[in-house]
Order: C-alpha cells, then sequence, then structure tokens
C-alpha cells in the first residue's frame, strides 16, 4: 500500500467512519445487484447505496442514449419517407398530436408533464436536425 493511502487509511478509521472489508466488483447482468440486495439486509454489512443507485442511473442514463440512437435512425427514415411524397420535414400537426400523447404518457406514470414535454421538445429539435440532414 502506498503511503497516501496508509495516509488516507488511517485518516478515515481516525474520523470513525465504516470502512469496507471487501469489495464486490461486477458488470452489468453479472448478479451483482441481486447479491448487494441479500448483503444489504444484513445488520453487520454496510452497503454504499448512492455508488449503487448512481451505478443504475448511468446505466439508465446509457439506455437513453442508445434509444434516442435509435429515434434518429427512424427519424431519418421518416425524412426519407416524406422526400419521396414531397412533404415537409416539419409537420405542425404530428408534433402536437407527439407533444399531447407524451403529456399524457407522463401524467399516466406521476410524472410532470411540463418536464417531459421540455424533454420531447428537444428530442423533437434533434429529430428535425437529423431530418434536414
Amino acid at each position: 500500500m502506498t503511503t497516501a493511502a496508509t495516509e488516507a487509511l488511517a485518516a478515515a478509521r481516525a474520523s470513525g467512519r465504516k470502512l469496507p472489508e471487501f469489495f464486490i466488483v461486477g458488470q452489468p447482468k453479472s448478479g451483482t445487484t441481486a447479491l448487494y440486495e441479500m448483503l444489504r439486509s444484513h445488520p453487520g454489512i454496510y452497503m454504499p447505496e448512492l455508488k449503487e443507485t448512481r451505478d443504475h442511473i448511468d446505466a439508465v442514463d446509457r439506455d437513453i442514449v442508445r434509444l434516442l440512437a435509435r429515434r434518429t435512425q427512424l427519424a431519418r427514415r421518416a425524412a426519407d419517407a416524406k422526400m419521396k411524397l414531397g412533404a415537409p420535414v416539419l409537420d405542425a400537426g404530428r408534433e402536437a398530436e407527439v407533444m399531447r400523447a407524451r403529456r399524457d404518457w407522463a401524467a399516466e406514470v406521476k410524472l410532470d408533464p411540463d418536464a417531459v414535454a421540455d424533454v420531447f421538445l428537444d428530442i423533437i429539435k434533434m429529430a428535425r436536425r437529423a431530418q434536414r440532414g
């Protein structure tokens, strides 16, 4: 152990903070979350809940980015179809319909419809840029 690590460990012990005796390291879908949940219920085991929660948030954010990439592909596909039809990229009626539906979906799951609408306004802007190439 390095001098800096030894000093940090000594300082942590002196402060009375709980220190880990072992670490669980894993990858997504490797069972670490189930193990975490089982160990967390034991009174003698301290689990870093914030770290676990942040790891889950990061995984959800990665999924959101992948879904945005997929949505962008579909927007480009829609642009191709619009071009073949001679239709303009901007379809105000469709955008209004999308916004109403997203607000309704948000309310169904107890999210703020205005906040979700703000997110979808940005998603629609991204789709327009993709459609214009």
